[in-house]
């Protein structure tokens, strides 16, 4: 079987390792890019804990050099790759999530009973996937947001990539966000590609990564059943 993966460079190759480990054949074309900011990081000795929803989000957070300054500070990551990453970095105290934002929100709560005024740093995208501000301020916490990142469309295919979505040798073509479905489709628009994709197979992290692909002649929208890579890795049997 043959997939086009669709996410950044170093994500796009740490999945096509795996795909490549079960026997399956990967293209990769990057439909975004991630635009790394810099702001200027809270104090991490008024904070309680560090939210990580997106590995880039981390990444960017450690090209600032200032990652140390947070090491103490328990992580609660969204899922196993970013909680993978967070040790990675140097984080001892990694609380993983089963893979959605909304998913925090009661492990949050369970972390800081009786901790009065929690405060917990999240830098995130320009984009929200889930905002956590409202549920976690329910319970008494307070979340200091902070974009890190920005993202912006991917203006073409690789040229592998147009040449095997246009005569059709793919089986699937992965995506991993609402976002980079929605930038997906664009291009799919502009290279007039409709046709050839009722043939072709999307793999969709979630249900809002399928919603955002309404449009889009998909052969077939496979769903993960769970939100993260192992829930991916379980529809390229099928």
């Amino acid at each position: 079987m043959r997939y086009l993966i669709t996410r950044p460079p170093q994500d796009s190759a740490d999945m096509a390792y795996l795909f490549e480990r079960l026997g399956h054949q990967t293209l990769i074309s990057p439909v975004l890019h991630v635009n790394c900011l810099q702001p200027t990081l809270p104090n991490a000795a008024f904070l309680h804990g560090l939210i990580i929803t997106s590995r880039n989000a981390l990444r960017c957070l450690e090209k600032l050099g200032t990652l140390p300054d947070y090491h103490e500070l328990p992580l609660f990551a969204v899922g196993k790759s970013s909680a993978q990453l967070g040790r990675q970095y140097g984080f001892t105290k990694v609380v993983e999530g089963p893979g959605r934002g909304s998913d925090l929100v009661p492990i949050l709560k369970a972390a800081f009973v009786g901790t009065q005024h929690p405060q917990i740093y999240h830098p995130l995208g320009a984009k929200k996937a889930f905002d956590l501000g409202p549920p976690l301020a329910q319970t008494g916490i307070r979340l200091i947001e902070q974009i890190a990142y920005e993202t912006s469309p991917a203006n073409r295919f690789t040229p592998e990539a147009l040449d095997a979505l246009t005569s059709k040798k793919l089986d699937g073509i992965v995506l991993m966000s609402p976002q980079t479905a929605t930038y997906f489709h664009a291009l799919i628009r502009q290279h007039q590609l409709e046709e050839q994709m009722s043939e072709i197979s999307c793999l969709c992290l979630s249900d809002n990564v399928a919603n955002a692909l309404d449009q889009m002649p998909c052969k077939r929208k496979l769903i993960a059943r769970k939100p993260n890579l192992p829930g991916i890795l379980d529809l390229i049997g099928l």
